[in-house]
């Protein structure tokens, strides 16, 4: 499946919010920009107008719950499909990128395979800033595409 190249199949705008959720397969957004590191911090690029942040996710029983997080703040919240879609979400929010899982139990992860932004695609297993993934027995770690404990990978700042 791969971090998604093809023609959008649905297209749902939310009303009263500034969250479009995109579900299928979309057209690549552009450079990829897999090696680029992460963490909460880093990165420029952009004005101060908005821009859509892209997110390429699934979860492994349908009722797991992600935020997006810029600066710290939440810009958008979803409850994923089993199925791998892309859920986009608009801010003016400056600041490092956060996909956060929040309601983990048994049975229930995420997969996140990468995000797009006005400045590139970043893949979720090339940073380095990742606090829900289990490694070495235990929660948090770095360079995986998984949430498997409530968590947070983190992305370099757009601006």
């Amino acid at each position: 499946y791969g971090c998604l190249s093809a023609v959008a199949e649905v297209l749902i705008a939310l009303v009263d919010t500034p969250v479009a959720v995109v579900i299928g397969v979309v057209a690549d957004f552009g450079t990829d920009r897999s090696s680029d590191d992460a963490g909460e911090g880093g990165g420029s690029g952009g004005g101060s107008g908005s821009y859509t942040i892209s997110v390429a996710m699934r979860g492994t029983s349908g009722s797991e719950h992600v935020n997006l997080l810029v600066g710290g703040n939440t810009v958008a919240s979803w409850t994923l499909s089993t199925s791998m879609n892309v859920y986009a979400a608009s801010t003016t929010n400056s600041g490092g990128i956060g996909i956060q899982f929040d309601n983990d139990a048994s049975g229930r992860d995420v997969q996140v395979d990468c995000i797009w932004l006005p400045n590139g695609q970043f893949q979720a297993e090339n940073q380095s800033y990742n606090t829900g993934v289990w490694q070495n027995g235990s929660c948090g770690g770095s360079n995986s595409e998984w949430l498997h404990c409530n968590g947070m990978i983190g992305f370099s700042a757009y601006r």
